[in-house]
């Protein structure tokens, strides 16, 4: 009897000291005291495998390494973030804190080399993750725009606005939605959206000034229209239209010096050289209210010289 309660109390002993502890919580409780913190990780210190066994995950170490360094326990923190890095090779958040933890040790050359390896991660995974974010856009932008051709506009522009909310920076959403507010004969819904786009686009699109200065001009903002087809002239010198449209917009704003100049590069540049009824009806009356002033005198005489022909019809 004596021998079996010796067994049991040393049995009884053996699961108390052996009682399971949560190793994170562990961790982060014994924060205070390195050595045991240190201890509790002997035991996974030497491949992935071993590392993933002890049941913490990327995100786990990474944790404690940024309380070690709160701590000021900078090689700790290194040891930690290493850790993560073995079982999360991509985990770029984890190389830019072991450079922080490694110049604070002034082990610069190494910190050069994890903040230089963090550059390039976070570049290349955020750049993989606009793209496939982008590509899904494109899907819901190619069957929103099967709307505008059933001519259902109104649901089209639901759709656009929920993927401009979705992504902001996304320009297409903007000039898709503009295309379909001018269909609406939207126009100041159109310019808006149209310059939200040129605000974030980062290659300079003709087609984009063009739709821009097209709907300034429907809507009489004459300055904002010659802004953009002077954009339009730099990217493309010889953009005839551009330049015809110029006439008009400086006659409407009655800047006719900057008119007749617009005139003559539209002269120089057009093959055909025509010139609207309306356009030419509208221009007329305007310069016939002022009186014969040189600059007037000459865009009268050289509008004559253009081939008047019939409006196209929208």
């Amino acid at each position: 009897m004596k021998k079996i309660i010796l067994v049991l109390l040393v049995f009884g002993c053996f699961l108390f000291a052996f009682e399971y502890i949560d190793p994170l919580d562990m961790g982060l409780k014994f924060l205070e005291d390195d050595y045991l913190y240190t201890t509790q990780e002997i035991v996974v210190d030497k491949t992935k495998k071993n590392l993933a066994a002890a049941g913490l995950t990327a995100r786990d170490y990474f944790v404690m390494g940024q309380k070690c360094m709160q701590k000021g326990s900078m090689k700790l923190a290194i040891e930690y973030f290493t850790k993560a890095i073995k079982l999360d090779p991509v985990f770029y958040d984890a190389y830019k804190e072991r450079a922080l933890a490694k110049d604070k040790i002034q082990d610069y050359t190494g910190a050069k080399k994890d903040y230089e390896t963090y550059m390039k991660l976070r570049d290349r995974l955020n750049i993989a993750q606009i793209e496939k974010e982008k590509r899904m856009l494109r899907n819901h932008l190619i069957l929103a725009n099967r709307k505008v051709a059933d001519k259902k506009y109104d649901e089209a522009v639901v759709d656009f606005t929920n993927i401009i909310n979705s992504y902001p920076k996304f320009p297409d959403g903007y000039i898709a939605r503009a295309d379909t507010y001018v269909l609406l004969n939207k126009n100041a819904e159109a310019l808006k959206d149209y310059n939200k786009a040129l605000a974030i686009t980062n290659v300079p699109n003709i087609t984009l000034y063009l739709k821009t200065a097209e709907t300034a001009y429907k809507l009489k903002k004459y300055s904002e229209a010659v802004n953009n087809y002077i954009q339009i002239i730099r990217l493309s010198p010889n953009y005839e239209y551009a330049h015809y449209k110029m006439i008009g917009a400086y006659i409407f704003m009655e800047k006719f010096d900057k008119a007749l100049d617009s005139l003559n590069k539209y002269i120089n540049y057009s093959r055909e050289k025509n010139i609207q009824t309306s356009d030419y009806n509208e221009w007329e009356k305007i310069l016939n209210k002022y009186d014969n002033d040189t600059n007037i005198r000459d865009l009268k005489s050289k509008l004559k010289t253009l081939k008047v022909v019939q409006t196209k019809k929208s």
